[in-house]
């Protein structure tokens, strides 16, 4: 399938898509690779990841961990990440998960968490508007952790 503006963002091969990739071969003691829901640059000014749980799962130590460290890096580049932990509750795993409609509750950002609630297309629009006016921070809606 050839990528437009109209399928973009639409799953390409639903089949490839439901194969999974099992990284158990590769350990290193207790650090094993972890997979990233999504990712956006948006300009070359701002990176984003987007991490999607089911439920109250909650997000492994690890994969914490390489977010945070992921982040601090870039922003050390001088380029602004922002990490958002979703969550949905799609309880049927035929059923198509809405990305735009997940609930983000949890935005990490310059080296700070922030705990709240609204959908991610919410938080990316604030994200890339304050970006374009150039704010520091619009997360103050939010409270820290």
């Amino acid at each position: 399938m050839e990528y437009t503006n109209e399928n973009r963002g639409v799953i390409q091969n639903r089949e490839r898509a439901r194969q999974l990739i099992n990284f158990s071969g590769i350990k290193f003691g207790n650090i094993t690779p972890t997979d990233v829901d999504g990712a956006c640059d948006y300009k070359d000014k701002l990176t984003m990841f987007f991490e999607v749980k089911y439920g109250n799962a909650v997000p492994p130590p690890g994969q914490k961990l390489f977010y945070i460290r992921t982040a601090d890096d870039i922003q050390k580049s001088g380029k602004s990440c922002i990490v958002y932990f979703c969550w949905h509750d799609i309880a049927n795993p035929e059923d198509d998960i809405d990305g735009a409609k997940t609930e983000v509750k949890y935005i990490y950002f310059k080296g700070q968490w922030y705990t709240g609630s609204c959908e991610l297309l919410e938080a990316v629009t604030k994200a890339i508007t304050a970006t374009n006016n150039k704010r520091k921070n619009q997360w103050q809606n939010y409270s820290t952790q």
